[in-house]
């Protein structure tokens, strides 16, 4: 337990959204969710251009998740665009802009 704590604010190139859903606390607020999003974290730093985990992690996080994750599930999308431009990549984050800006 004390392992998977660790690892999401050890990793270099993991982002503050990913590290800030942690404080929303045990099992019964979401700690599956939180675990879901460190391991898929750990996922997409092994195969960076995998559209399936970005939008796994960014799911998670929209759905699991409340308050600052619906900012979140955004940049995490975001920040595959950036690192992968694909078409795929960009339709699933305009979808997702879409669904929390309504633009």
């Amino acid at each position: 337990a004390n392992t998977s704590d660790a690892q999401p604010s050890n990793q270099g190139t993991a982002s503050a959204a990913l590290i800030t859903p942690a404080k929303a606390g045990d099992a019964k607020s979401g700690g599956n969710a939180i675990r879901a999003v460190a391991v898929l974290g750990l996922g997409m730093e092994s195969l960076p251009d995998s559209a399936l985990l970005a939008q796994a992690q960014a799911e998670i996080l929209e759905r699991h998740l409340a308050g600052e994750s619906k900012v979140a599930c955004i940049k995490v999308l975001e920040q595959f665009v950036k690192r992968s431009p694909t078409t795929l990549g960009f339709v699933l984050l305009q979808r997702l802009v879409r669904r929390h800006q309504g633009v």
